[in-house]
Order: structure tokens, then sequence, then C-alpha cells
């Protein structure tokens, strides 16, 4: 319960810091107000900023809050921001060297589903996944890894797409005296449509949320030319 108003609290506080300190267009958050107190939450990752921008963007209103992050691992070794992402953030970790198994997915990512569902299942807030499974150059959609799909069908939860752009790249400076625009546009929930017996229809899950995602992304990458321009 603690987590949850600090959350609120962070989420509140990091929308004032974007009001004053950058230009922040934020569109369809409306779809975070919805009655379903746990969801899964989807977002196109460019940069560590996202974190902050998707903070600053979820209504305090909202029955998300808190937000459980999937995060790489060695995030978690870096002083302060470690220990913010393990008790605010929720995070779950990843490691980037991974013990593969015959079928070629890792007992590190098994383990880490299962964290994800138990999160979700025991109503501990959303989930926060970069299903692009990595920072990309910010300028497209990365292919998008059958985890989300997974989860979604696995919890019978519905995915929150969002779409993020502007963000790649941005020094202190930048940020500090207003010198970037940035969108994050969030979409109506997800439901993939796929055959939850067979595990080889899970990258055809990710695929239909990676089309929304894309159609997101176009959006927001429109609405920071728009702003930029004037």
């Amino acid at each position: 319960m603690l987590r949850k108003y600090l959350h609120k609290f962070t989420c509140f506080f990091l929308r004032i810091v974007f009001r004053f300190f950058a230009y922040l267009e934020i569109r369809g958050a409306n779809n975070l107000l919805l009655d379903n107190n746990t969801k899964i939450i989807a977002s196109t990752h460019a940069s560590l900023l996202d974190v902050l921008i998707i903070g600053a963007a979820c209504p305090i209103g909202s029955n998300v809050h808190p937000f459980n992050y999937i995060a790489a691992s060695w995030l978690g070794r870096i002083p302060v921001v470690g220990w913010i992402l393990h008790y605010l953030g929720g995070a779950v970790y990843i490691k980037r060297k991974k013990e593969a198994r015959d079928d070629g997915e890792s007992v590190s990512m098994r383990r880490v589903l299962q964290i994800c569902i138990n999160i979700l299942e025991q109503d501990k807030g959303a989930l926060v996944v970069f299903p692009e499974a990595g920072r990309t150059n910010g300028e497209e959609v990365g292919q998008v890894k059958r985890g989300s799909a997974y989860l979604s069908l696995k919890t019978g939860l519905p995915t929150i797409p969002m779409a993020i752009y502007g963000q790649k790249n941005t020094s202190f400076f930048e940020f500090l005296f207003r010198k970037r625009h940035y969108a994050i546009v969030i979409g109506s929930p997800v439901n993939p449509t796929i055959n939850i017996d067979n595990p080889k229809d899970y990258k055809e899950g990710g695929n239909q949320i990676r089309v929304e995602l894309e159609k997101l992304f176009k959006e927001a990458k429109e609405i920071v030319k728009q702003k930029t321009a004037h």
C-alpha cells in the first residue's frame, strides 16, 4: 500500500518536472483510467528517459499504480538507481548473458515470466514491459518478442500499448532548457487472438501487438515533428 502511494506521488512529481523542463505531449491517457485493476503495459523503448515519461503520463487516479518494470540486471547494480527500481519500480531483472535451453528460451526468461505472472495474478499493480527486448534507434519499432503476448494469454489480461518519440540521445542540457519535444501515445487495450495451446503462435501474438505499437509510434512521431516545426 505504501509503495502504491509513493508511486502516485512520484508520477505527480514527474508530471510537474516535465511541465516545467520539457515539452511533453500526452495522448490517450484515458486508456489508463479503465476499471481493470491489473494491466500489462507494452511500450516502445529507445532511452532510459522512457521510464520517467511513462510515469509522467500516468494519471494519478489510475488503478495501474504501482508499476512493476522488467529491467536489465545491470541497472540494479547502479547506486541509488538500483534501489529506486527495486523498491519503487518493483523491478524484475533479466540477465543479458543467459543460460539457454535446447529450444532457445533462456532459464532466466522462464523465471522472469513466472514472476511477472505472479505479480499480475496477485494484483500488485501494472506490469511495464519493453517488448522489443532492448533499446532501439528511436526511429522505428523493433521486433516485438513473444513474451508480452504470452503474459496476456496466460493471465487473461489485455495489453495496453504505448509509443514514445523524441527522447533518443537527450542530453541533460537539452532537457533542462526545454530544447526537445517528446510525445507519448497510449492506445486501447489489445487482446492477442491466438491459440494459447500452441507456443509457436505466441510470436504471432507479438506481431499483433507490434502492429498497434507502429500505429501509435507513427502518431507520436508526427506530433513531435509538428511541434518542432513551429
